[in-house]
């Protein structure tokens, strides 16, 4: 629950702040309380959505010291609560009621949100419910950056699968890389609709090409060498609506197809991963995690190779 309403007060901070800066000469009533209770939320940020909002903003919408005291005591003296979580669900709803705000959300233009912000949105008020309990939609669209290696074995259609999941952050990868001497199996998932976007940890880094170097990195290393390597190229449906207005030539000045047109990008993306194959069997599947049919399908596929090519080897062995 609470990364969920997490994932909710940094999308609708993000919108106030690229409102409000592209609108800092009015100074009407209902805007200047926007812009009250905008600072008041930015004092109930925790240091983790500052550094994942300020990827998407230039700078904060925040009070002065002597504003920042009288404002918050003023909201919990008014209110009678001393709790954060009543404090910051409080003044999503003051936002949420404001009709600034309303209109900001109807003529939302393009500006740069999380994956998910839309979603969170719509479901606004269901998540400020006092008795908001998560649904599996709502679970499978927050956003929570992977830290450490996680061991996790499931049971997927009568068989046992092991699991190891890491965190494609820079500061995470000598964390997992000594955890791949004996797979069977790795997968390397990349998000297609990120050819835009630049990292949270350096700015000047576009994310996809550090997704097709790290995939290169992982490919020369000795641990998956002649191992079955699946590429899931993830955020098809948002990479397939972003592309029609954004071509992929902001990431790829080599790119040579169509304008604006999702299947040659499809293809040129795919063809710069393979290039760094190494020898390896490389199964390839575009996809969208937040679609459990999708996901179903995809890991049914992945199944299905991998006995496959475990039967073919063990042929092999008999034969020779």
């Amino acid at each position: 629950i609470e990364i969920i309403f997490s994932n909710l007060v940094i999308c609708v901070y993000i919108i106030l702040c690229q409102d409000i800066q592209s609108h800092h000469d009015r100074d009407d009533a209902d805007f200047q309380h926007l812009l009250e209770y905008t600072k008041c939320l930015f004092t109930c940020l925790s240091s983790t959505e500052e550094k994942e909002i300020s990827y998407y903003v230039s700078s904060f919408i925040r009070p002065g010291e002597t504003e920042r005291r009288l404002s918050i005591l003023d909201i919990c003296e008014a209110e009678n609560f001393w709790d954060i979580r009543k404090l910051r669900r409080h003044i999503l709803m003051k936002i949420w009621q404001n009709q600034s705000f309303t209109d900001t959300l109807l003529s939302l233009g393009p500006v740069k949100l999380p994956d998910s912000a839309l979603y969170f949105l719509t479901h606004f008020e269901r998540i400020l419910d006092n008795n908001f309990l998560p649904t599996n939609k709502d679970i499978l669209r927050m956003r929570k950056a992977t830290t450490g290696v996680y061991d996790t074995s499931i049971h997927f259609q009568g068989h046992l699968f092991r699991i190891v999941e890491v965190g494609g952050q820079r500061s995470e990868r000598k964390k997992w890389i000594h955890c791949f001497e004996d797979v069977d199996s790795a997968i390397f998932l990349s998000s297609l609709a990120d050819y835009d976007l630049s990292l949270i940890e350096d700015s000047s880094v576009n994310r996809l090409k550090e997704s097709l170097a790290l995939f290169k990195t992982v490919m020369k290393t000795e641990f998956f060498k002649n191992r079955k390597i699946f590429l899931f190229l993830n955020k098809l449906d948002l990479f397939e609506e972003k592309v029609r207005n954004t071509d992929l030539k902001v990431c790829f000045q080599d790119y040579e197809g169509k304008y604006c047109d999702k299947n040659d990008a499809k293809k040129f993306i795919l063809e710069k991963f393979l290039e760094h194959g190494n020898g390896s069997t490389i199964f390839v599947h575009m996809m969208n995690a937040t679609d459990p049919s999708s996901v179903k399908t995809v890991f049914s596929a992945v199944k299905e190779s991998i006995f496959t090519a475990n039967l073919v080897e063990c042929l092999k062995s008999d034969l020779f």
